[in-house]
């Protein structure tokens, strides 16, 4: 009896532990297949310490941009790229909730969906993945707060692009320096620009952590409300600890949410790491989607 009882108890401690290493988030990329051909990949960010906003000097600025220092004490995982009109099929289940875009090919970025929408794949994405016992029940995917995508955009940078590169000319409309990393209205067109549109996803060279999009293509709606930093709400935040916390959840008063990146419509200017858009949470526009991060809370 006492053998059959030590040999039960192995059993389950064998089971507890092969469930508990199963939910054990990856100390690098987060990769999830769904099908034969549909994987999302994040890549991890790891704890640190950077500057958001830009400094007085840079070309195009804004006022709210406005710079100040920010800790992450965890890591978190970003998508590597902005979520696909395959990826967004393959969670949503495309009855339920129809492709939209403007633009229809599996690998171009979804847009036209609100700040709802996206929140909503997020929020369908932790439900399958908590299922299918691949993330802790701590952990869920959500947008990305303007300071994790920054941090993430930069990836070490502290100029206008993260490729460390600014503007080399004094014209904001004329930026060669994004060829490379960005599609945006320069470069998003056929012949002598006209027609310009998405192009398909992590296509053009990433940045120094593997991330790819961070500049044009599409606007990515951002978790945070907009507000316009100024001095009183800078003081104020010095008395706390900036943390991380879990952003509020979602309310269903008319609000202003965050976007960033630029979009293949946008000025170099606006594709800048610190430029800060704003639109009301249920717009859907051809030049808004999104990214995921996936996160733990406490």
């Amino acid at each position: 009896m006492i053998r059959t009882n030590s040999f039960i108890l192995a059993c389950l401690l064998i089971a507890m532990t092969a469930i508990t290493m199963a939910q054990q988030l990856p100390n690098g990329p987060y990769v999830a297949k769904y099908g034969d051909n549909v994987t999302l990949e994040l890549v991890m960010c790891k704890p640190g310490t950077f500057t958001i906003g830009s400094p007085e000097n840079e070309l195009g600025r804004y006022p709210d941009e406005i710079q100040r220092e920010i800790t992450f004490e965890k890591p978190f995982w970003i998508g590597k790229t902005e979520v696909s009109q395959q990826q967004w099929d393959a969670i949503m289940a495309a009855p339920n909730s129809p492709n939209s875009a403007w633009f229809y090919d599996p690998n171009l970025p979804i847009e036209n969906i609100s700040w709802f929408d996206a929140d909503e794949f997020c929020r369908q994405l932790t439900a399958i993945e908590r299922k299918a016992k691949k993330i802790p029940e701590n952990a869920l995917f959500r947008l990305p707060t303007e300071a994790e995508w920054e941090y993430a955009c930069r990836a070490g940078t502290t100029t206008a692009f993260n490729n460390g590169k600014n503007f080399a000319i004094k014209d904001p409309r004329k930026c060669p320096e994004l060829n490379d990393i960005a599609v945006f209205r320069n470069n998003s067109g056929g012949k002598n620009g006209r027609f310009n549109k998405t192009h398909p996803v992590g296509k053009k060279a990433p940045n120094a952590w593997g991330i790819h999009d961070m500049h044009g293509n599409v606007h990515e709606w951002c978790h945070d409300d907009y507000y316009r930093y100024n001095p009183e709400d800078l003081d104020k935040s010095k008395k706390r600890t900036k943390k991380e916390e879990p952003p509020p959840e979602p309310s269903v008063k008319i609000v202003r949410k965050i976007y960033r990146g630029g979009s293949f419509l946008s000025q170099p200017v606006h594709c800048r790491a610190a430029f800060r858009g704003a639109a009301d949470q249920g717009l859907r526009s051809r030049e808004i989607g999104f990214r995921i991060v996936l996160v733990t809370q406490p």
